[in-house]
């Protein structure tokens, strides 16, 4: 029995020194470990010296073109005389370098005449002629290549013009009715330094009264 005792405590003990061992044993496998897994690890290939160059100047092109100011572009108007917006488009010239005058609406208007026929006094004996019929909404186009027409209404619409066609027909006048088209004028420029010093710069000019700043795509 006292064999058996001893047997059983010796048994205990390098149970207990083997169970030991193997903690210890997984306790620095577990240190030892990456912290990684090797299949997820990028490739380290060796770069010439002509490819980092290439990187670098290419990093440098996109760093400069993220810090280069963005470009906008509007447009000034709208004038029913070409001239004004010359002389605005000349203006903003002394302060930016790319700006143009152009067409920002083409309407078109319908015009009620009374032809002139012939030469001389034959232009103030029709006027006379007119208003002795009852025509006083007129006006006598003094010079230009349409000197000597008489003018009886100009329209917006077509379906106005013919109205006013209708009712001078109605009196045996024969008139006549021109379409024309009529243009606005704008002047489109391009800043990247926003509105503010251009408005500071637009000496004579009212701009929120007379003169719209609209922005459009470039």
């Amino acid at each position: 029995m006292k064999r058996l005792l001893l047997l059983l405590v010796f048994l205990n003990v390098v149970y207990f020194f083997w169970g030991t061992t193997v903690v210890e044993t997984k306790r620095l496998e577990q240190q030892q470990a990456p912290l990684y897994k090797e299949s997820e690890l990028e490739t380290l290939v060796l770069v010439g010296d002509e490819e980092v160059a290439a990187m670098l100047e290419k990093q440098v092109l996109l760093e400069s073109k993220a810090k280069q100011p963005i470009s906008e572009c509007y447009v000034a108007g709208d004038f029913a005389d070409e001239g004004e917006a010359k002389k605005l488009s000349q203006t903003l010239s002394n302060h930016l370098s790319t700006v143009s005058v152009m067409p920002s609406k083409v309407l078109e208007e319908f015009w009620v005449v009374y032809p002139s026929r012939s030469d001389g006094e034959r232009p103030l004996h029709n006027v006379e002629t007119l208003k002795a019929i009852g025509v006083d909404d007129l006006w006598l186009v003094p010079s230009g290549p349409n000197k000597g027409i008489i003018s009886l209404g100009l329209f917006a619409t077509a379906d106005s013009a013919e109205k006013r066609l209708k009712a001078l027909s109605e009196k045996s006048i024969e008139a006549e009715l021109i379409r024309r088209k009529k243009y606005r004028y704008g002047v489109k420029f391009i800043t990247s330094d926003g509105l503010s010093p251009i408005l500071d710069n637009l000496d004579g000019f009212k701009v929120g009264e007379n003169i719209s700043i609209r922005k459009i795509a470039c």
